[in-house]
């Protein structure tokens, strides 16, 4: 069964409106799913007074990464914090993430996990669309 929006928030370390993912199509042990509203963007801490650039579309990224190892993990009732290290490859079709569209759809896959760091590589669509691809490194806190 997948999380619902406050089940969504209680999993990845960050809360109200920086909660980004408002729900999971599906995920298994090294792929994650999410869709986010794009109207729901306007009020986005990360937006500026043009808009919400595409490459905040990183923050959602690791946002479906993090909720997928939270997911994944055994023990579901702590949020593990991380920290973003590392950007790689990561290039977008579009200036801003709210001018096209109703739903961001957020394509995560796992390449590498271990106790210490997790690489993950993305891809944020609307309509089937590439907005924003690329690659990313988390460190754990612990």
């Amino acid at each position: 069964m997948n999380p619902d929006k406050a089940a969504i928030c209680a999993l990845v370390p960050h809360s109200g409106s920086m909660c980004l993912i408002d729900e999971v199509v599906s995920w298994d042990e090294t792929r994650i799913v999410c869709r986010a509203r794009i109207p729901a963007m306007a009020g986005s801490p990360l937006r500026s007074a043009h808009g919400l650039a595409a490459i905040n579309g990183v923050e959602y990224a690791a946002q479906a990464l993090a909720l997928q190892a939270a997911l994944s993990a055994d023990d579901k009732a702590v949020a593990k914090g991380g920290y973003l290290v590392a950007l790689k490859d990561v290039s977008w079709n579009r200036e801003f993430l709210d001018e096209c569209g109703e739903v961001l759809t957020i394509e995560a896959s796992v390449l590498m996990r271990s106790d210490a760091a997790m690489i993950g590589a993305f891809e944020l669509k609307v309509d089937g669309d590439m907005l924003v691809r690329g690659r990313l490194t988390v460190m754990n806190e612990d």
